[in-house]
């Protein structure tokens, strides 16, 4: 049973440096109800600056997340991001297989499995791994399929340790950037259909202790009704996590579901 509700901000190619330094450093002089798990995921370009302003937090803890990583360990890999440089950099949980990974740059079920297992099996770190399906999927009622096919991939044959240090966002791919956000219910409906893949693949008692997170245009006039839903444990906030005002209220909103 998950008792914890998590809000993670993916900031993803915005705020610079000084930008990150401003809205952190007054993130971290905020009380958050005891329950509400914050985490933050920068632009690589901040995030040391950003471990370093939350590792001085007095208030309650703020999670450091990377937004991507490679699936390489090292090498010749002009341009991407190791494991180990996210750890150097207190990084505590990375992002995988995000909707924008998938669509833009043309990530696959094989090489985000490939991220997913170098993760888990080269590190402590935690991950959120981001399953969900096109407009186009959904018309042709092939959501199921899609999300099955996703977890599949991603899930197959992990240790109960591994398996604990995974969180789930359902991130369909007609809600992100779009301003379009999943009813409550239709999310619900994804969130359950999840939870009873992931009962297929291990069982119950495990299932039922994976956060699943719900990602898609979230506001703060649309939190409180998706974290009413029974299946939904938190939320990935895209745009409305740039503006702290905003992200505040979605913060506070945690407080309505314990």
């Amino acid at each position: 049973m998950i008792e914890r509700t998590y809000i993670i901000a993916n900031w993803k190619m915005n705020k610079k440096i000084g930008d990150t330094e401003s809205f952190l450093g007054a993130l971290c002089n905020e009380q958050f109800p005891s329950h509400c798990v914050v985490g933050i995921a920068p632009s690589f370009t901040s995030l040391f600056v950003a471990h370093n302003l939350l590792s001085r937090s007095q208030t309650a803890h703020i999670g450091l997340y990377a937004q991507n990583m490679s699936q390489e360990q090292s090498g010749a890999f002009t341009g991407e991001v190791s494991l180990s440089m996210l750890a150097e950099c207190g990084v505590e949980n990375v992002i995988i297989g995000h909707s924008e990974r998938r669509q833009l740059f043309g990530e696959s079920d094989i090489s985000i499995e490939k991220k997913l297992k170098t993760l888990l099996q080269h590190s402590t770190l935690h991950a959120t791994l981001c399953v969900g399906e096109t407009i186009e999927q959904r018309e042709n009622g092939n959501t199921t399929t899609v999300l099955r096919e996703q977890l599949t991939h991603a899930l197959s044959h992990l240790s109960s340790e591994q398996l604990s240090r995974i969180s789930i966002a359902y991130e369909p791919v007609w809600a992100i950037g779009t301003g379009k956000s999943a009813s409550p219910q239709i999310a619900q409906e994804s969130h359950a259909y999840i939870r009873e893949v992931l009962v297929d693949l291990y069982n119950r008692e495990q299932s039922d202790n994976i956060p699943l997170l719900y990602g898609g245009s979230v506001k703060s006039n649309t939190a409180s009704d998706l974290l009413a839903m029974s299946d939904i444990n938190g939320l990935l906030v895209g745009g409305a996590s740039l503006v702290y005002e905003e992200f505040i209220k979605i913060i506070r909103t945690c407080g309505e579901k314990k």
